[in-house]
């Protein structure tokens, strides 16, 4: 999230915002994300 500037004219002011991802599957939900975003995974030895 960009922060406020000066210019825009809301100096003094906070933004805060969340997420939240309800999933009842998490490996359906992470194959999807993989494949949306071309994940490849790194292997650590």
């Amino acid at each position: 999230m960009a922060k406020p500037t000066r210019e825009s004219g809301n100096q003094g002011h906070s933004w805060v915002g969340s997420i939240v991802i309800d999933c009842s599957s998490l490996s359906r939900m992470t194959a999807f994300w993989r494949e949306v975003l071309h994940y490849v995974p790194r292997h650590r030895k």
